[in-house]
């Protein structure tokens, strides 16, 4: 597939990654350099970890997004648009604060879902943050703090199972952010050992296993 919105993101992100941010990177020789790839990142920053993600990576890459604070209007026409331009899978996430249309939530899941098989049959990378929401963000999100962390959903070991039942090899880079506590522009990211899926993976062990060890990358030095 074209990968003219890929392109245009990651140099975009790269020079505001150089002009805006000061970015630690550790461990990018993790990423496999070619074939399918899910990255398991926690998510700190709704816009930051994005960016630095697709400057530290150059490969074509997508992002499992959730649009439901954008599910109406102008705003979620745009938002929608742009990511199927960029062939960004989204999805609306269960926040009660947000309520969401169930029927709607299931049909968004099924075409995500569908539409990950096929980016990772194509090589490329996507990236879930399996805690769904961020810290850091402009609207609701029910974390309860700068350092506050949310149960791990199940769904990128599902992904990873499914890709292997197609016989596709999808193995998850567990990804660590850790920001300054004085400057959210100030970050350190640190990917681990890639974690390997097969189609009977027991999803809660390998969920609790990519947790730790996103927990453990994202531990600042000296904790």
């Amino acid at each position: 597939m074209p990968d003219f919105a890929w392109q245009f993101l990651h140099r975009t992100s790269s020079l505001a990654t150089r002009f805006r941010l000061n970015l630690t990177v550790e461990g990018a020789d993790h990423v496999p350099a070619t074939g399918p790839v899910l990255i398991a990142a926690r998510h700190v920053h709704h816009l930051h970890d994005g960016v630095a993600l697709l400057s530290v990576i150059p490969r074509p890459m997508s992002i499992i997004v959730g649009l439901d604070w954008a599910n109406s209007g102008l705003t979620g026409t745009a938002m929608r648009a742009l990511c199927r331009s960029a062939h960004w899978p989204y999805i609306n996430r269960t926040d009660p604060a947000q309520p969401v249309d169930p029927a709607e939530s299931r049909q968004l899941l099924r075409a995500a879902m569908k539409e990950t098989l096929t980016l990772l049959s194509d090589g490329r990378v996507v990236v879930i943050f399996p805690e769904a929401y961020p810290n850091i963000d402009p609207t609701s999100t029910p974390k309860q703090g700068p350092d506050d962390w949310l149960p791990f959903e199940p769904g990128v070991v599902r992904i990873a199972a499914l890709a292997a039942r197609s016989g596709i090899a999808a193995p998850i880079v567990p990804v660590g952010f850790t920001y300054a506590a004085s400057n959210e522009r100030e970050i350190a990211i640190r990917f681990g050992t890639p974690i390997q899926v097969d189609a009977a993976a027991d999803v809660g062990r390998v969920l609790a296993e990519i947790e730790a060890a996103v927990r453990g990358l994202s531990q600042a030095a000296g904790d």
